[in-house]
C-alpha cells in the first residue's frame, strides 16, 4: 500500500471518528430515584427521539430530562446530590462525573439538594440569565420558558450566583432569593424557608419510592453505611476547627460547609426512611387482615420493619451528636454579617433537626410518634437556641449602629426575627399532656378486670338457652336478673376506665402531636372499648328477654 493511501484511509477513519462521536452514549453516572406522571428523555442531538423515562433508564451526558404536565421526577447523581423536577420543566445533564458537574436548567422548577462535593470541585446550575455554584446547600431554581428571568431561592446553606450579562457576582443566604431578569437587571429579598419547603413537601415524599422492599437489607445499611462516613468527615472537620482554637476561619469554613450538607443527608435519608416504613406497614396492615398469609412471609417482612427501625435509630443518633457540635465563638475583631448568618444558620438548624425528626416519625403505623421526654427535651433545646439568637442579636445591633442602613444587615434583622417568631410557634406546638406511669398501671388494671368480667359474662349468655330451657318463669328471670347484674359490674368498670382515659386525654386533644406514650394509653382504653361493644347486642337481646319474663310474671300473679 502506498504512503499517500494510507494517509488517506486515516484521513477518512479519523473523520469518521469525528463524525461518530457525538453519537457514543456516555453513561452520566445519574439515576432515577422516581418517575411519576409522563416524564420523557432525549439526547440534546436529536430532540425528536423522545423516549418514557422509568426509574431504570440511563441518564447520559447531554441528556435532556422533560416533565410533562402533572408529572415530576427524582434524579440522584453519584457524588449524592438529589434533583427533583416538578411539572413542565426540562433540564440538560452536561458533567455530572467530573469535577465541575453542571447541570443546565432549560425551562421551569427544580429543588436541588448537594449533599457531597469532592475537594477543591464545585456543581453549577446553568439557567437562562445566571450561573449558580453550589456546595453542601438546598436550594431551589425557576426559569421561565421566555428566558427573560431566573430565581433563585436558598433553603439551607448558603450559595454564589454569577449573573451572565454583567458578570456581577452575588452571595446568597439561607432565606434568600434572588430575581434576575434580561439586561442583568436582579432583586435580592427575603422568603419564608418554611413555607417555600412546604410547596415541594408533596413531590419529595416520593424519595425513594423506587426501593422494592426486598432491597432493603442490601439499600438501607449502604445507606446507613454513607451516613457513618459523611458523619466522620464531619466529626474530623469539628475536631480541627476545635485543635485551631476556633480562630483559623478556613478551618471554620470547611466544618461549616460539612455540617450543611450532612444537615442535608439526614433529611433525605428521614424521609426515605419515613417512606419504606410505610410500605412495611401496609404489608403489616395485609397480614392482620388477611387469612392464610405464610409465617416466612411476615417473618421477612418484620426483619424488614427492624433493619429500617434500626437506620432510624442510627439517623436519630447521628442528629443528636450534631447538636453537641457548635462554634464556642469567633475570634475578636472578626465579627461580621457573615459570621452572625452562620452562627445562627447554624442554631437554627437544632430547631430544623426536631422538625424533621417530628416529620420522620408522625404517622407512621405502629410508631405512636415520640416520647414525651423528647417534647420535654425538644422545648429546652428550643430554648437554648432563643438564647444562642439573643447573643448574635446582640452582636447584630452593634454592627446596624455602624451601618443602619445597610441592606445585607436589614435582611440579617428579619431572618433573626422570623427565625425566633418560628421558634416560638414551633414551641407552642411541642406543648404535650404528660402521662404519668401510675396511669397506665391503673388503666392496664381496669382492662385486666374488665377481661376476667366479661368471660364470664359471655359464659353465661352463651350457655343461657341451654340451662333455662326447661326452667318455670320465675327461674328464668333470676337468670336473666343475674346476667344483668354482672352486665352492670363490667359497665362500671368500663365506666371507671372511661373516666380515667377522658381526664387525661380531653387536655391531650388540644394539642398538635402524639406522644407515643398517649398511643399506648389510647391502645389500651381501645381494646376495653372493644371488649365492652362485643357484648352490646347479646345485652340487649338479654334485657328484652328479662322484661318479657317479668311481664309474664306480673300476669301470673294478678
Amino acid at each position: 500500500m502506498s504512503k499517500f493511501k494510507f494517509q488517506l484511509i486515516f484521513a477518512f477513519f479519523l473523520v469518521f471518528l469525528l463524525l461518530a462521536a457525538p453519537l457514543i452514549a456516555v453513561d452520566s453516572g445519574s439515576r432515577f430515584s422516581s418517575v411519576s406522571g409522563e416524564v420523557k428523555i432525549f439526547p440534546e442531538s436529536n430532540p425528536a427521539s423522545k423516549s418514557l423515562a422509568k426509574v431504570q433508564s440511563q441518564l447520559n451526558i447531554d441528556d435532556h430530562v422533560l416533565t410533562e404536565e402533572d408529572s415530576n421526577a427524582i434524579i440522584c447523581f453519584a457524588e449524592m446530590s438529589t434533583f427533583l423536577l416538578k411539572a413542565e420543566s426540562e433540564i440538560a445533564i452536561k458533567s455530572p462525573i467530573s469535577d465541575t458537574s453542571k447541570i443546565n436548567l432549560i425551562k421551569g422548577n427544580i429543588w436541588v439538594n448537594v449533599k457531597k462535593i469532592s475537594s477543591g470541585g464545585s456543581f453549577e446550575i446553568e439557567g437562562n440569565q445566571t450561573v449558580t455554584g453550589i456546595k453542601g446547600t438546598n436550594v431551589t431554581f425557576f426559569t421561565d420558558e421566555a428566558k427573560t428571568e431566573d430565581r433563585i431561592k436558598v433553603l439551607r446553606g448558603r450559595t454564589g450566583v454569577r449573573v451572565k450579562e454583567t458578570h456581577e457576582e452575588i452571595d446568597l443566604e439561607e432565606g434568600e432569593e434572588l430575581v434576575v431578569r434580561s439586561g442583568g437587571k436582579v432583586q435580592k429579598s427575603t422568603i419564608d424557608v418554611g413555607e417555600e419547603s412546604k410547596e415541594w413537601e408533596s413531590e419529595l415524599s416520593h424519595l425513594g419510592d423506587s426501593i422494592q422492599l426486598n432491597q432493603v437489607p442490601e439499600i438501607v445499611p449502604q445507606m446507613i453505611d454513607g451516613e457513618n462516613k459523611s458523619f466522620k468527615e464531619l466529626r474530623d472537620s469539628y475536631s480541627a476547627m476545635n485543635q485551631s482554637g476556633n480562630k483559623d476561619l478556613e478551618k471554620i469554613q470547611k466544618f461549616k460547609h460539612d455540617h450543611e450538607r450532612f444537615i442535608g443527608l439526614l433529611l433525605e435519608n428521614s424521609v426515605i426512611l419515613k417512606n419504606l416504613a410505610g410500605k412495611v406497614d401496609a404489608q403489616k396492615s395485609g397480614f392482620e387482615t388477611k387469612k392464610g398469609t405464610k409465617s416466612k412471609d411476615s417473618d421477612q417482612i418484620f426483619l424488614y420493619a427492624r433493619i429500617i427501625a434500626q437506620a432510624q435509630k442510627v439517623l436519630q443518633n447521628h442528629r443528636a451528636e450534631i447538636d453537641k457540635m457548635k462554634i464556642s465563638g469567633i475570634p475578636e475583631g472578626t465579627v461580621s454579617p457573615e459570621s452572625i448568618s452562620f452562627n445562627i444558620g447554624i442554631a437554627w438548624s437544632e430547631v430544623e433537626i426536631l422538625k424533621s425528626q417530628l416529620e420522620s416519625t408522625s404517622g407512621t403505623s405502629g410508631s405512636g410518634g415520640l416520647s414525651q421526654d423528647w417534647f420535654i427535651d425538644a422545648q429546652d433545646r428550643c430554648n437554648i437556641t432563643l438564647l444562642l439568637l439573643s447573643e448574635q442579636e446582640s452582636q447584630f445591633m452593634k454592627l446596624l449602629e455602624k451601618n443602619p442602613k445597610n441592606p445585607d444587615l436589614l435582611a440579617l434583622g428579619r431572618k433573626i426575627s422570623d427565625y425566633r417568631v418560628q421558634i416560638v410557634k414551633f414551641m407552642k406546638d411541642l406543648n404535650v399532656v404528660k402521662i404519668d406511669t401510675a396511669i397506665f398501671t391503673e388503666m392496664q388494671d381496669f382492662a385486666d378486670q374488665l377481661s376476667y368480667q366479661l368471660s364470664i359474662l359471655e359464659n353465661a349468655i352463651k350457655t343461657y338457652d341451654t340451662n333455662v330451657a326447661n326452667s318455670q318463669t320465675e327461674n328464668k328471670l333470676r337468670s336473666t336478673l343475674r346476667i344483668l347484674q354482672e352486665f352492670g359490674k363490667s359497665k362500671k368498670i368500663y365506666n371507671q376506665a372511661t373516666r380515667l382515659y377522658q381526664s387525661f386525654m380531653r387536655d391531650a386533644s388540644r394539642n398538635k402531636y402524639q406522644t407515643s406514650e398517649q398511643a399506648e394509653l389510647n391502645f389500651i382504653y381501645q381494646q376495653i372499648a372493644d371488649s365492652f361493644d362485643r357484648l352490646g347486642v347479646a345485652y340487649d337481646e338479654i334485657q328484652v328477654k328479662h322484661q318479657e319474663l317479668q311481664n309474664q310474671l306480673n300476669q301470673f300473679l294478678k
